[in-house]
């Protein structure tokens, strides 16, 4: 029992026409008119409770017999959600069925193992795995080494949500056929995702335990108990790949497939799922950034001075001549001639950078402005 006091709480045992005996007392209050998450494991005598996942209480009671679990409350108000009674099965573990842990790469192909182990002979198997795919991108299943002959059934649009902690999707996995799957570490299905971010902490695989969702049997009608089954959740942790980035910077010619002089003292910024790096361009204009998350970028690239040595009168000249139809500008040398930025080379650009180059401060638009 928790009550506002840590004087007041404590472990009861009630029994038919015996008093109230006090057990255990209890290092816990709820005094917040909040929920709290309240949690009593047992294993044999030993008796543990944990009050929002800290422990509050260890002891043992033996000869505890069967009985009852009851929720109330005793001279107070009460509210319960959420419970949950777990057994821990004691007989014959029949089959395991379980998903590794791996690591990968982002943007990786990631391929889960799914796998079997079970003396049985097994002529159907239904799996349903939960993923979070924020972060496993699924591709599709393949049919397993140790399940050749068998039919593959895959559903990944599933008319019920998955129930596990850090997921938010689910695939299904069907086998039947007429032969069997026996023995340990049977490969019975291949999970093709890709790793499309990177989360801090491993993203967890888990088996939809219910049993109207995944379900074995030897023949058409002799089920596996369920209870006999025990599940292996898996996980994916996703690993940095780094790279390196290094190029140049030049001018454009007149001809657009070709390039000009280098541009040096250029700041080239590519922004990657981890942050960000950067460089300037040498005398010959190239820059080398290492240490790159490999996924995709942005690159930015930036410069300030020069403008004087990179706008002459010979840009007026080919403004000037393209607005008389002599000669026709590249697609890229029009985006420089537009420094009214308006859309269109007319002839409002040249005199604008006409006025650039005769010193004039304003009234020049975006001339002299690096564009890259």
């Amino acid at each position: 029992m928790i009550n506002g006091t840590a004087q007041e709480s404590g472990v009861f045992q009630i029994a038919s026409n015996t008093a109230r005996r006090r057990i255990a007392d209890l290092d816990a209050t709820v005094d917040d008119d909040q929920f709290h998450k309240f949690v009593l494991q047992r294993t044999g005598d030993l008796f543990s409770i944990y009050f929002d996942d800290n422990p509050v209480a260890v002891f043992t009671e033996p000869g505890l017999p069967a009985g009852l679990l009851g929720l109330g409350a005793f001279n107070d108000r009460a509210s319960f959600d959420d419970v949950c009674i777990q057994g821990h099965y004691s007989g014959e573990i029949l089959l395991t069925a379980s998903l590794p842990n791996v690591e990968a790469g982002l943007t990786d192909t990631v391929v889960i193992a799914l796998k079997l182990s079970t003396e049985l002979e097994l002529g159907f198997a239904q799996m349903v795995v939960e993923f979070d795919s924020t972060v496993l991108k699924f591709i599709g299943v393949d049919s397993g080494a140790d399940a050749s002959g068998f039919s593959l059934i895959t559903n990944a649009d599933l008319p019920f949500e998955p129930i596990g902690s850090g997921v938010n999707d689910n695939v299904l996995v069907q086998l039947s056929g007429t032969s069997a799957i026996s023995g340990q570490n049977q490969t019975v299905a291949i999970l093709n995702f890709q790793a499309i971010s990177m989360p801090d902490t491993a993203t967890p695989l888990l088996f939809d335990k219910r049993p109207t969702h995944t379900s074995f049997s030897i023949n058409s009608t002799d089920s596996v108990a369920y209870n006999s089954i025990e599940f292996e959740n898996g996980s994916v942790k996703i690993k940095p790949k780094l790279g390196v980035l290094s190029g140049e910077t030049r001018y454009l010619k007149i001809d657009s497939a070709a390039y000009g002089r280098p541009i040096a003292g250029a700041t080239v910024t590519v922004h990657h799922y981890s942050g960000e790096a950067s460089d300037t361009t040498d005398e010959v204009g190239r820059y080398h950034i290492s240490q790159i998350v490999q996924g995709p970028i942005e690159i930015a690239i930036n410069k300030t001075g020069e403008q004087r040595q990179a706008v002459t009168g010979v840009d007026a000249m080919y403004l000037l001549r393209h607005l008389a139809f002599l000669d026709m500008l590249t697609a890229n040398q029009l985006l420089a001639g537009d420094v009214d930025q308006n859309g269109i080379v007319s002839g409002s650009d040249s005199l604008l950078l006409l006025r650039y180059l005769a010193f004039f401060s304003s009234s020049t638009g975006r001339c002299g402005e690096w564009f890259f």
